[in-house]
């Protein structure tokens, strides 16, 4: 009992416990403060952390790279769609329907891309997704490329009646919730073993007696009907499918989520997901920068995979410090410290940046023909706060002296990521490369924006994006 709630526990364990009671209670919360959309909001990001979680069985633990996993998506939607455009409601008619169609196509896909490797089974999965697009484009009668508006939800029984808002957002809750404790059985078992030691080295596991192509189509196939699953969901929060579910930015918007919350870790894809459509939905309803809501997302998920190669998830874990991991020459801080040191150096930077627009802003403005130049040192600013922050926290060490000051006040001694201390040149040296990586997308990002064509063009896909929203609103 006690080492249940040892620091080894409560870290991780506490943060998504209190998350899942705050996910439970958002409806709650939503109907006190008058805020509804919240309900719809909780209900998107569940259906897509869902699609995030199937994707991970394949991505994280078997490191199959597939970019054509939003076609199980369109599928579980096309399939609902279509039942209730020809009378047919019943929510178990759907799922199992869905199951079927998205259990047959994984089948077939499955075992033709299976039979490749690397960037080849990424072409060759993205292929299939463009063509089931085509196919959903060809079908005239259900909206063709226009989609199909759904005008009823799956009726599953009278005792959930998912056309109330609330019931839908608690039954795709315990969907998802299912899926993640399934995910987790899966790669606890003897078969998830299996497809975690085919991605490490797939020769040792044939040796070893496996049929590992049987293992892999296996678990493509429950990853397949698990999206397909998420799709029907998906279709009765949204009452509308179209064939750009099933496009590659769709498929690469998962990928980004499990990367964002983490490769190989069960809850991870849904911290992911909530991160990502966060971003997308205050970042962008932020007045005259929230339309370059991507510009901001890039560099951030770079900094991720760079400097926090285990996701959201792998960084939680920095907090938990096992005994045995305590050395002389590596004293950890405490979780709260570590904390409490990151969000200093986010207030300070966040201040000093604010004093630099105030400052230098309004004297660009007084160029001519240089309105822009003002978003722009915003967005610099913006890098120049992500950029430090996980400079300071994931590539310099954990050390007793945390934040800016106290790396300073470290000194000569910095301690590397496998625990060895290396002098102040040994660690610039080796994290040079790095930072120029950063400074190179930096440059080339605000070489587009100051190139007057590429900013017109920015400008007008911006200005359709507003529209698009607009539409959205009505």
């Amino acid at each position: 009992m006690d080492s249940l709630f040892s620091k080894n526990f409560s870290y991780r364990a506490w943060f998504y416990g209190v998350g899942l009671i705050c996910v439970i209670l958002l409806p709650v919360y939503a109907s006190a403060s008058g805020q509804h959309n919240l309900i719809s909001f909780g209900s998107l990001i569940m259906c897509f952390a869902m699609a995030a979680v199937s994707l991970n069985l394949i991505l994280g633990f078997g490191g199959m790279v597939s970019f054509g996993h939003a076609a199980y998506l369109a599928i579980g939607g096309y399939t609902v769609g279509i039942s209730v455009y020809y009378g047919y409601n019943n929510g178990f008619l759907h799922l199992l329907l869905a199951a079927l169609f998205a259990a047959a196509f994984a089948l077939v896909t499955g075992a033709i891309s299976l039979k490749t490797k690397g960037v080849y089974f990424i072409m060759i999965t993205l292929a299939f997704a463009q063509m089931m697009y085509f196919a959903f484009i060809s079908l005239e009668e259900f909206g063709g490329d226009d989609g199909l508006i759904v005008d009823n939800r799956s009726d599953f029984s009278p005792f959930l009646n998912i056309e109330n808002d609330n019931i839908l957002y608690y039954l795709i809750l315990a969907v998802l919730i299912g899926m993640v404790y399934l995910v987790y059985k899966i790669v606890n078992s003897r078969f998830g073993a299996v497809i975690q030691g085919t991605m490490s080295n797939e020769p040792r596991m044939q040796a070893l007696g496996y049929a590992t192509y049987q293992y892999r189509i296996v678990c493509y196939v429950i990853a397949g009907v698990m999206c397909a699953m998420a799709g029907v969901l998906y279709v009765n929060y949204a009452n509308f499918v179209n064939p750009g579910d099933t496009s590659w930015t769709t498929s690469g918007e998962l990928i980004f989520m499990v990367v964002l919350g983490g490769m190989g870790s069960v809850f991870g894809p849904v911290l992911g997901a909530a991160t990502f459509f966060i971003i997308a939905e205050y970042v962008g309803d932020l007045p005259e920068i929230g339309v370059y809501w991507r510009i901001y997302f890039g560099p951030f998920l770079v900094l991720v995979v760079l400097f926090a190669r285990s996701g959201i998830d792998g960084w939680l874990g920095r907090f938990i410090v096992p005994p045995e991991a305590i050395r002389h020459d590596m004293i950890r801080a405490s979780g709260k410290k570590r904390f409490l040191a990151t969000l200093i150096d986010v207030a300070i930077l966040v201040f000093l940046s604010w004093l630099l627009i105030v400052l230098i802003a309004p004297a660009l403005m007084e160029l001519p023909d240089q309105s822009h130049h003002r978003h722009l040192i915003m967005i610099i600013c913006s890098y120049l706060v992500m950029g430090w922050v996980f400079y300071n926290h994931f590539i310099l060490p954990s050390t007793a002296r945390q934040g800016s000051v106290g790396k300073i006040m470290t000194g000569l001694r910095v301690v590397s990521a496998d625990g060895r201390t290396m002098t102040a040149g040994q660690a610039v040296q080796r994290n040079f490369g790095q930072l120029l990586n950063i400074g190179t997308l930096l440059v080339g990002y605000i070489g587009c924006l100051m190139d007057p064509k590429r900013l017109a063009l920015h400008d007008d896909l911006a200005a359709t994006r507003v529209v698009e929203r607009g539409n959205d609103d009505d």
